[in-house]
């Protein structure tokens, strides 16, 4: 049975999108199978890996008027995505009974077991899809930008999916926080890191991702950071948090609990 990781931060530049599929392709050359949904209207997992989407596929089979199995496009990275766009922003307005469940709906109806990971790429907001996302994920990692003002909107999204953890017994985990966009010219992200593991250090990973360059570079060559350039700072910082996400896997034994329901 895959696990299903949610990649959620409310605030734009945490590198959430980036996260989402440089992850996915650190997994796929792991030797891993991984489904990438992006749930975010603004399309941009699938403009990264060169597929542009409506949005209005995966708005009718969230509302059940859609096999869920007919979204899924292979990518030459090896990554399967199911893609989306603006058109799925209509789905906070639907009339749907239990909204927040559509999406862990949808994908139940998803043969799983084809997958070791399933990744969604959340929208950068606090709403009735974001909360949809979260009831839809096994677990959640949380990109954070190295930025002061990232605190905040950080702290209001663990309150909302203690919220959503209390209310609908999801999403199982907090898988973690990784800072991103780390910068190793100052001490601002060196400061900055220390303020979190002061205040969450219980969510904080040990890896960061650094600025690169390359990171920036990858999606105008739908290509993951592994793939694109291989041996650059953001590859390896990528891999490494791979390697941290397997080992917290291993110590919450996480597949097996998500196999058992």
């Amino acid at each position: 049975m895959a696990l299903t990781i949610a990649i959620m931060n409310e605030k734009g530049g945490a590198a959430k999108t980036a996260t989402a599929v440089n992850l996915a392709g650190e997994f796929v050359s792991a030797g891993k199978r991984v489904l990438l949904v992006d749930a975010d209207p603004q399309g941009s997992a699938g403009e990264y890996l060169g597929l542009m989407n409506s949005g209005e596929d995966l708005l009718a089979a969230t509302t059940g008027k859609l096999d869920p199995q007919e979204l899924i496009y292979q990518t030459s990275s090896g990554i399967d995505l199911i893609p989306t766009g603006p058109e799925f922003e209509q789905i906070v307005k639907t009339n749907e009974r239990a909204k927040e469940k559509l999406l862990l709906k949808a994908l139940q109806k998803l043969p799983l077991g084809l997958w070791d990971f399933v990744l969604i790429d959340a929208p950068g907001r606090t709403d009735t899809l974001a909360d949809m996302v979260m009831v839809a994920a096994d677990a959640i990692l949380i990109p954070i930008e190295c930025k002061n003002q990232s605190l905040t909107p950080f702290a209001r999204l663990i309150e909302t999916i203690k919220d959503v953890q209390e209310e609908f017994q999801r999403p199982h985990y907090v898988l973690g926080v990784v800072a991103t966009q780390y910068k190793t010219t100052t001490n601002m992200s060196k400061d900055f890191v220390e303020v979190l593991k002061e205040k969450w250090g219980e969510y904080l990973l040990e890896t960061v991702i650094r600025e690169c360059t390359d990171i920036a570079e990858a999606p105008a060559e739908n290509q993951p950071i592994n793939v694109y350039a291989p041996k650059s700072n953001g590859a390896k910082d990528y891999h490494a948090l791979a390697q941290e996400i397997y080992r917290k896997i291993d110590a919450h034994s996480m597949m097996e609990n998500v196999a058992n329901g």
